[in-house]
């Protein structure tokens, strides 16, 4: 096996005259676009710090990439202008790799700075940075950028945690992992960015140049100033949306031509006054930061014509007269150097590039005979005494001490490598064999180190070192084969054991009941989370056909290992279009004593088309549901858990399942948050007519079926996932285009043979214990997305008729003919003759009995006839976040939104962070324990000195529990829960919730 030595910097046309051993790396201070920083100092000065990144570069057959010699080469010929705003690259170093790796390590040795401006922003004291601060820093950032894009080179990856602020006051811009030299026609990669502070061009997938920056600068400015990011998006759909919430949705004549989504996949906003989102801006920041925030990048401010604007009339700060380039000395030196820099880049051909890297690649080592085989086997042994006999502590201090056996041992190479006389080879054997024996016997506990010749030693060493994280990563095997995972850590700072995108269904064909997984021969790796299922959010297709994976968490330093614990599996809402098991986390839960299981199942059309026959059955997210329950069975054992103890936690359309013969035996309890089988939308629609509009969309016949599907088997994924949108009528209304359907009349697997209550009443449910929970004004979703947007309340007040029966899901249930009369009787029942402007509650309030409350009435009261084991409590605490915060764009409180709660069972992605909230902590220790105390007992307590009977089986009277807050809790009961005695009375055909209507 060859080695190859350290290069150094000189190598790649740079001057270095170190290597990363020179350096002592002392803490991590962050992670760029491309590898690790350290906080360093020089082995020789250790009162000079230096900033450490660490780079893991992929080989390719040619050796280095192009592209990294170029980036790094770009960086050091920056360096020589040495711009105050600009952070310095002092040197660049190799680190040694085995030939057959293919990756090495490159050491880019920046100067350090303590901290960034997100750090600087979290330390000023309330109420954040004075508006003298934001401007400073803004003046000085945009000398930065304007210097790079003056030399053609965009940053790419502007965010807080990229500009670094010394303790006097000045910026530095760094993390240049994605910055690019460009040409003006070239169209660049669309991997660039942050999310939050990415421009729309880049979102949409558009050829983008310098505005890129100039957005993702006008993002940071707006931070600033409000202190919490300016578009918190979730994904890029839904950043899209945020940006057009207070941009405005861009006209059709600004739409890119070359976007493959069309502008009416996003609802109609008009622009909204910056001075409502950030009241303290003045007027000249106000219209700077309306010219960085252009939708089009060709209106977009440049950063030259930012600094002339009237906003820094008054700014104090300015660059040194060397680089200043406002000042006839400074331009004269710039355009100097910009010209010889340019000519530099015109020397540097590709066929220059080419030949630099073959001459790196052409060097060649002399081979070394040694005994590695033996010495890794040795090696593994120690390593594996090691992690038995010692703690971390003791293993780091033999590891240090072993590389100080390798520097000696090193010293004597050199020695033998020089011409020695017969004496002086004896007395070096003498010291090397004094060398083995003393680390021979170097610990009390024996810890054998392997007698291999010195230059062994070291890739022994590294191997060494590299099993100490293959060892650290729990792994288990399963029924199918074994699976190496990774390690997280809880709120409270447990540990616990993650195992993402383990497969329990084979890749599925499209339209076809999954298949069960195949055995994997080789350790299946855990630790990267599973994309998320094909579905179409916030305008924007996203995910994977492929993508039937579960996770699986477990947490460590149990008191009792032996003692299975109980199960939970969550199965995620999202109206079965949108979201994925990774959505969610098990941050809050796992600090019990508990396995949680998260996972993904097919939505959309890919879950839920139905053709009402043979040929496509319908339910088959319903079915991966089942495959994945019958996948945990039969493995949870080898993680943990108890088979015979897995509750069903599920959310808004995710609480939809507990209901079907398929599940019985693979669940034994049910917390059921926010939805049930019986809500209005619980149920898919006239499929079969929904299966042949989705064919017309994308160019199919519907003439006959079987053709019908056969084409759309074959249409782009991401055109049936944008399809969607043809269903939602107003806004995100109706709730579910999507759902199960009852296809016991033709399907030979069948997921539901009859409705639901019709189980239920004949006493043929499988029964087990329940909680049901809903949210005080659960019907902000949809609600909040318009409820401030005055033209939005107008439209559907002057066209009632035709969007309310859409906003409130009648349009599929009610007879057309009873349509208008019906919507009519809603009216005057909520809004007693006003308009819906004068009455925003009453939208709110109608929304929630319609959508939610009215239907989770009648589903308690008829369970209960049959069960008393349901539990029910209805969620009154709204906290610092609630899921309206995402539809809305802003964190008003307008009550408690539809699933909130969930945000004190699992952390989640979709509103953003609640632990900064002292109260909310509070919500999350007593969500978690009540949730714990059912998980294993069946029974849940929120409050030792507050009783929660179970509901009793009569209707209209429900008994339930209202929370609200940690310390608070009230049994009550109400009489008309979601004013169901008058949706009753309505026309609305829904039979899978009791309302059956019979036409004479």
């Amino acid at each position: 096996m060859r080695i190859t030595p350290g290069l150094r910097g000189g190598e790649f046309g740079l001057e270095s005259v170190t290597s990363p051993d020179h350096y002592i790396q002392l803490n991590v201070i962050g992670n760029g676009a491309y590898g690790t920083v350290y906080k360093a100092c020089h082995r020789t000065n250790e009162n000079t710090f230096v900033a450490l990144k660490k780079i893991k570069v992929p080989l390719t057959e040619e050796g280095i990439p192009m592209s990294m010699l170029r980036e790094i080469s770009t960086l050091k010929l920056l360096d020589q202008y040495a711009h105050p705003n600009i952070i310095r690259l002092l040197d660049v170093c190799h680190g040694r790799r085995l030939e057959k790796e293919q990756q090495l390590v490159l050491f880019l040795v920046f100067e350090h700075v303590d901290q960034d401006l997100s750090e600087y922003m979290q330390n000023c004291p309330p109420p954040g940075l004075p508006s003298d601060t934001v401007k400073n820093l803004m003046h000085q950032i945009l000398h930065g950028i304007d210097f790079l894009h003056s030399h053609r080179i965009l940053h790419r990856d502007l965010k807080p945690q990229n500009l670094l602020i010394t303790n006097d006051g000045i910026v530095k811009l760094a993390d240049f992992g994605l910055a690019k030299t460009y040409d003006f026609e070239m169209r660049l990669t669309s991997v660039v960015v942050t999310l939050w502070y990415r421009s729309p061009e880049v979102l949409l997938g558009c050829p983008y140049a310098t505005p890129v920056d100039i957005w993702s600068l006008g993002c940071i400015m707006g931070e600033m100033y409000k202190n919490s990011p300016l578009f918190a998006g979730s994904s890029e759909g839904d950043q899209l949306d945020r940006i057009f919430r207070t941009i405005g949705t861009p006209l059709e004549c600004e739409w890119p031509e070359e976007v493959s989504v069309s502008l009416n996949s996003f609802a109609r906003h008009l622009p909204r006054d910056i001075r409502t989102i950030i009241p303290e801006i003045c007027p000249e920041g106000k219209d700077l930061l309306e010219q960085m925030l252009e939708f089009d990048p060709r209106k977009r401010i440049g950063a030259y014509e930012a600094l002339q604007h009237p906003y820094f009339s008054d700014s104090t700060y300015s660059i040194s007269q060397e680089s200043n380039t406002n000042s006839p000395n400074g331009r004269a030196k710039l355009l100097l150097k910009k010209k010889r820099y340019q000519e530099q880049l015109l020397l540097q051909t590709d066929g220059q590039l080419e030949n630099l890297e073959k001459m790196i690649q052409d060097l060649e080592y002399s081979k070394v005979e040694m005994r590695i085989l033996e010495g890794l086997k040795v090696g593994n042994e120690a390593l594996k005494k090691m992690n038995e006999a010692m703690n971390i502590d003791e293993i780091e201090r033999i590891m240090e001490e072993t590389a100080e056996g390798i520097e000696k041992q090193r010293e004597i190479n050199e020695l033998l490598n020089g011409k020695l006389s017969q004496e002086d080879e004896e007395a070096v054997d003498r010291e090397y064999e004094e060398l083995m024996r003393l680390e021979r016997e170097h610990d009390e506990k024996q810890i054998i180190l392997p007698e291999v010749p010195s230059e062994d030693l070291e890739p022994v060493f590294t191997t060494l070192s590299k099993s100490v994280d293959s060892f650290d990563k729990p792994r288990v095997q399963t029924d199918y084969g074994e699976v190496v995972g990774t390690r997280g850590t809880t709120l409270k700072g447990r540990g616990y054991n993650a195992f993402y995108a383990i497969p329990y269904a084979d890749k599925p064909f499209r339209f076809e009941e999954a298949r069960e997984p195949k055995p994997w021969t080789k350790p299946l790796d855990g630790s990267i989370p599973p994309p998320d299922c094909k579905q179409f959010r916030k305008g924007m297709p996203s995910g994977s056909e492929d993508c039937l994976y579960l996770n699986i968490f477990s947490p460590t330093n149990l008191k009792n290992s032996s003692e299975p614990l109980p199960v939970t599996i969550f199965v995620h809402g999202g109206a079965f279009y949108f979201y994925s098991s990774t959505t969610f986390g098990p941050r809050y839960l796992l600090d019990k004593d508990i396995i949680l299981v998260t996972i993904n199942y097919r939505i959309g059309i890919f879950g839920f088309l139905c053709t009402e026959d043979e040929v496509v059955p319908g339910n088959n997210g319903m079915k991966d549901q089942v495959m994945a329950f019958g996948w945990v069975q039969r493995n949870i054992a080898h993680f943990g858990g108890d088979p015979t103890s897995v509750t069903l936690l599920g959310f808004s359309a995710g609480a939809n399942d507990v209901k079907s013969e398929l599940l019985k035996g693979l669940f034994h309890r049910g917390y059921l948050v926010g939805g049930t089988a019986f809500n209005n939308w619980a149920v898919q629609k006239n499929s079969l007519q929904k299966a042949m509009t989705y064919a017309e969309s994308v160019g199919c016949p519907t003439s006959s079926v079987p053709k019908m599907v056969r084409c759309l088997k074959k249409a782009p994924a991401d055109k049936l996932a944008s399809a969607t949108f043809l269903f939602l009528k107003f806004l995100n209304t109706p709730l579910c285009p999507w759902g199960p359907v009852v296809d016991g009349g033709w399907s030979r697997n069948p997921f539901l043979l009859e409705y639901p209550i019709q189980s239920i009443l004949a006493n043929r449910h499988y029964n087990v214990p329940l909680v049901v929970s809903e949210a005080m004004f659960s019907g902000l979703f949809p609600v909040a997305e318009f409820i401030e947007r005055n033209d939005i309340i107008h439209q559907l007040d002057d066209n009632w008729e035709e969007l309310g029966s859409y906003f409130l899901d009648t349009v599929d249930t009610v007879p057309s003919e009873l349509q208008t009369r019906t919507l009519e009787q809603i009216r005057f029942f909520y809004f007693r003759g006003k308009s819906l402007i004068q009455n925003r509650s009453a939208i709110i309030k109608v929304a929630t009995d319609r959508l939610y409350q009215a239907d989770i009435g009648r589903s308690l009261s008829v369970h209960a006839t049959v069960n008393p084991r349901i539990y029910f409590y209805m969620f009154n605490y709204r906290g610092a976040k609630s899921s309206s915060d995402s539809l809305s764009g802003t964190e008003n409180n307008y009550g408690v939104s539809h699933i909130d709660d969930t945000y004190y069972l699992l952390n989640q992605s979709i509103g953003g962070p609640i632990e900064n909230d002292k109260v909310g902590l509070k919500m999350i220790d007593a969500m978690t324990e009540m949730y714990y105390r059912f998980a294993k007992t069946g029974r849940p307590v929120f409050l030792k000195d507050v009783g929660w009977p179970p509901v009793r089986g009569e209707m209209p009277s429900i008994r339930f529990l209202r929370i609200d807050s940690p310390d608070s809790a009230v049994l009550t009961t109400s009489r008309n829960l979601g004013n169901y005695k008058f949706w009753s009375g309505l026309p609305i055909n829904e039979p899978w919730a009791g309302r059956v209507l019979t036409l004479p």
